[in-house]
């Protein structure tokens, strides 16, 4: 097989990396920023993690090995995301770095994904992919939902247990006197999937800053609106049994969903490695990009800028996507001016317009509806009906993203939206471009003239049916309200005394060190509740942005009753 991996090539990259001294728990170690001391029945249990982990020189040098091929895109995906590097580490532990590893209870990928998770956290599952197993946009969602759990506890350790627990699931192997803390105690009690992850990192730390040269090096590229696999690979004239190898994100082998932006990893053997190559399509904090396929090569680098990395040139004008859609103006030649973009509706003349408030309209609740941000997103989508992954994905959000307020959502699948409400400086050329339509189709729906690509803030656009005969512009309008503050039912109350630090370890610094370039942030504050009339553990928790669970393991709550004059103690999340 010509470039391929073979079998002496395996053995000849485990002859590079020495076989370790079987490594040995510290008393005190360093994990995600926190000082952890680690109690003699901790480190009994991290130990035989560790003898387990390096029994085999043959699995311990094979993962290595892999670990040089994929670790540099999960370092990028959990630096994109906003969490601290150690978290690398629990790939090794999911998958041993296996893009097609499947649990016993159908998780799947390198992060050991289940198929509702990874609709959660963004991935895409169809007959055509599986993001799980790409290696750096599932490192990116998984390191979305550690962050996600990290805002929960303030802790990175309770975030790695809810990984494996979930959110809720986790709170009973946490203490509340930790949550926030800089420092904390790791014991024989402590969570057994924290103990493997902390040995996993004792394990493989010292083989993995080697930084050798990969055996095979992985070049990203974008798949520029290619919906064709064997196009991707007569492209780089790739070796087709390798490119699926590295590609197993790819389940078609033929090809990919059509209106998406993906990237595929061209593997080279014996070539000099210059470093990483970031990759081509990520968003900044994560997530897919809104990218038409068709927008032109030199568009998409000025959008996503990390594709300057790449020396991948234009495509040749007989690869141009069919979808590129023309401009109307000027006979529809591409080249021609740029689509105006909208206009403000004073111009229009008011015999050709009928204007009126957005939430009169006859459609508003029904196929779009304003985000006011007095709502979260999941509890939005609860009361339109509708999947909070499915609203996600229809409006280009990612999860644990909130809209501005004033946001328009669709609450349709696209392709199936009947309308578009037009946002200051649309283009028509973009909004066709998004809906996988061309202008000349929106122009003729909308009994817009073929020489005009003149649109309107606040415009109603038909997308699925032609306007009716006789009916003038639609322009909506939202009211200007301002934004409401935030209502607590008692002001907040000082930040309760910290609880003080066993005597097993030091006293945490009074300011928690600065987190590592890229790393996100949670600001957190104790404070004191006293319950009013009428509130539930539930209203509470939507109050300081936090659980139910959490506050009840806070104040030793064994049920969901409280009563008036009750204090809590919370931790607020802002």
């Amino acid at each position: 097989m010509n470039g391929s991996v073979t079998g002496r090539g395996v053995l000849a990259a485990m002859l590079l990396v020495p076989y370790l001294v079987q490594a040995q728990a510290p008393e005190r170690m360093q994990f995600c920023g926190m000082d952890l001391a680690l109690s003699p029945g901790a480190r009994t249990q991290i130990d035989a993690h560790i003898t387990q982990i390096q029994a085999s020189p043959r699995y311990f040098n094979e993962m290595v090995r892999r670990a040089y091929i994929y670790m540099p895109f999960i370092e990028e995906a959990l630096q994109n995301a906003g969490v601290p590097d150690d978290l690398k580490y629990m790939a090794i532990q999911e998958s041993s770095l296996r893009p097609d590893a499947v649990s016993s209870s159908n998780a799947v990928g390198f992060w050991q994904f289940k198929t509702e998770a990874a609709s959660e956290v963004g991935l895409r599952i169809s007959e055509l992919v599986d993001e799980r197993r790409h290696i750096f946009r599932s490192s990116e969602s998984a390191g979305r939902y550690l962050f996600k759990m990290y805002e929960d506890f303030d802790n990175w350790l309770y975030a790695v247990i809810a990984y494996y627990e979930g959110g809720t699931g986790a709170v009973k192997h946490t203490d509340p006197a930790y949550y926030g803390a800089a420092a904390m105690p790791v014991t024989e009690n402590t969570h057994w999937y924290a103990l493997k992850v902390l040995a996993h990192k004792l394990a493989f730390e010292e083989a993995l800053g080697q930084r050798r040269r990969p055996e095979v090096t992985l070049t990203p590229y974008p798949t520029q609106g290619e919906t064709s696999v064997r196009a991707l690979i007569e492209r780089h004239q790739a070796d087709p049994v390798q490119f699926m190898e590295y590609n197993k994100w790819i389940v078609n082998e033929k090809k990919l969903p059509k209106n998406s932006q993906f990237t595929y990893y061209i593997p080279l053997q014996g070539e000099a490695y210059s470093g990483h190559i970031p990759d081509p399509t990520k968003v900044p904090g994560g997530g897919v990009p809104d990218l038409s396929p068709g927008l032109t090569y030199e568009a998409k680098r000025e959008l996503v800028g990390t594709l300057s990395t790449l020396q991948e040139p234009p495509p040749a004008a007989d690869t141009v996507p069919a979808a590129v859609p023309a401009l109307a103006e000027e006979g529809g030649r591409r080249g021609g001016p740029d689509p105006l973009a909208a206009q403000d509706p004073a111009v229009l003349d008011p015999g050709r317009a009928a204007f009126f408030e957005l939430r009169k309209d006859l459609h508003y609740g029904i196929h779009y509806v304003m985000f006011e941000g007095n709502t979260p997103m999941t509890a939005l989508a609860d009361r339109q009906g509708v999947l909070y992954s499915e609203l996600l994905v229809w409006n280009g959000l990612v999860p644990g993203q909130e809209p501005e307020p004033g946001t328009l959502l669709y609450l349709d699948r696209i392709g199936k939206q009947p309308y578009h409400i037009v946002r200051p400086g649309e283009r028509l050329a973009d909004i066709a471009a998004r809906r996988a339509l061309s202008p000349g189709k929106i122009q003729k729906r909308n009994r817009m003239p073929k020489a005009s690509l003149t649109i309107y803030t606040g415009q109603k656009l038909y997308l699925t049916e032609k306007k009716p005969a006789g009916e003038p512009v639609i322009i909506l309008t939202a009211e200007q309200r301002p934004a409401a503050e935030p209502v607590r039912s008692t002001p907040p109350a000082p930040p309760a005394p910290r609880v003080e630090t066993p005597r097993t370890v030091p006293p945490a610094p009074e300011s928690a060190p600065a987190p590592a370039p890229g790393v996100r942030e949670v600001q957190t504050r104790w404070l004191e509740h006293t319950v009013k009339t009428g509130e539930t553990l539930w209203s509470i928790a939507k109050q300081y942005n936090t659980k139910v669970e959490i506050i009840k393991q806070i104040n030793k709550l064994s049920g969901d009753q409280i009563h008036e004059g009750q204090r809590l103690r919370i931790l607020a999340r802002e």
